[in-house]
């Protein structure tokens, strides 16, 4: 992995950061409906943070990556991520040009779903 994708990666999960506080904080202080649909904190950062991924793209993130930025471990991150899958949230493929890696990507549901958490959370802000 070249240091620009590196620094790309860290561009976009650190803010995704905060946004995870603030969530967290909504969640204690403002009530469960942030949460009525079955879905964590981190499976919304999660999914944030896989948004852009496509097949093909070298600037994807990868589990490593959210591992990192969450500092879990990759039992806690593959755990969240199946329970994505199992949510049908995300879908996983095996990257064709290295089959050692998987491309996670958002399914038709799974955006709809981050996109009606997101412009809850951003409520508060407007």
């Amino acid at each position: 992995m070249s240091d620009e994708s590196t620094v790309l990666k860290s561009q976009i999960l650190n803010p995704l950061f905060c946004i995870r506080n603030i969530i967290s904080n909504y969640h204690t202080n403002l009530g469960k409906d942030f949460v009525k649909q079955d879905i964590s904190v981190n499976e919304i950062i999660v999914m944030r943070a896989i948004q852009d991924n496509i097949i093909g793209s070298d600037s994807n993130i990868h589990i490593s990556d959210i591992q990192n930025q969450l500092n879990v471990s990759k039992a806690a991150v593959s755990r969240m991520l199946d329970a994505l899958e199992k949510k049908g949230y995300i879908r996983k493929d095996i990257d064709k040009e290295n089959r050692r890696n998987l491309i996670i990507t958002l399914t038709p549901a799974g955006k709809d779903i981050l996109y009606c958490k997101l412009s809850k959370l951003f409520t508060l802000f407007i």
